[in-house]
């Protein structure tokens, strides 16, 4: 009877261990869920807090080279036109009235084409403008710039149905085509510069090319420049693919699910 109450004991002793070691298993996974679970929230935070920052990051660039574009647009076209209508006035002095009525019929176009050009250089710094206008009519606009300071020979092909990704992922691809085209123009000495989007139904995909001097990939792929990109592209969950060689021009190639 005695062994038979010693037995009883013994199991009760070791279904409450049990029960007490199954109990603080419990708690510990539940203390780690919710450590794990305030992490991940913590962490989450911090992404968006970074993917925040990148994008107004990626704005404020896009402000300050647009800004630099109209300046020195400014500079070579705007301002050397309002130099030579001074100059054609100046000597109206000496001529007969009707050439007088001819350059002043003269000077009057070229200013009203001045302030043209003014409005059309206030809209293409105008950040609210190149959201609403969308990613191609953007590249379309940045193309014809080019073009028109004949620094380089710009061309966009578009493939397929053009479609809007949203303004963040615009605005960050934007940026990333500024950065490839000051690159291109600092350090590549490109004659030509294509850019290419071609629009799937699950996909956009970015091709930027030069047919500059090139580089060695391997050894320039913790350069800022190129970095920047590829972290660009990243935060707007991108891949991003650099090819390139000596002599063989530059590739940059962004693809974003749809």
């Amino acid at each position: 009877m005695q062994e038979t109450n010693s037995q009883a004991v013994l199991t009760i002793f070791v279904v409450v261990a049990l029960l007490v070691l199954i109990a603080v298993i419990m708690l510990a996974i539940a203390v780690y869920y919710t450590n794990s679970k305030k992490r991940l929230i913590r962490e989450k935070e911090l992404l968006k807090v970074t993917y925040q920052q990148a994008i107004l990051q990626a704005q404020f660039e896009i402000q300050d080279q647009t800004l630099r574009n109209v300046s020195q647009e400014i500079h070579d076209n705007i301002g050397q036109v309002l130099s030579y209508v001074s100059l054609s006035l100046d000597r109206a002095t000496d001529l007969s009235d009707a050439q007088k009525n001819s350059l002043i019929t003269e000077s009057r176009t070229l200013v009203n084409q001045s302030m043209n050009d003014l409005r059309d250089l206030s809209k293409s710094f105008s950040l609210d403008n190149i959201i609403s206008n969308g990613l191609t009519a953007t590249v379309k606009a940045e193309v014809a710039r080019l073009n028109k300071s004949r620094l380089i020979e710009a061309r966009l092909d578009i493939d397929g149905e053009v479609y809007s990704i949203g303004e963040h992922q615009e605005l960050v691809l934007f940026r990333i085509i500024q950065e490839f085209i000051n690159n291109t123009l600092k350090h590549a000495k490109a004659k030509i510069l294509v850019i290419n989007l071609q629009f799937s139904a699950d996909k956009l995909v970015l091709k930027l090319t030069d047919d500059g001097i090139g580089f060695d990939v391997k050894q320039k792929q913790n350069g800022s420049g190129l970095k920047n990109m590829h972290t660009r592209a990243g935060l707007i969950g991108a891949g991003a693919i650099t090819t390139s060689s000596e002599n063989e021009g530059t590739s940059l190639t962004i693809s974003l699910k749809r």
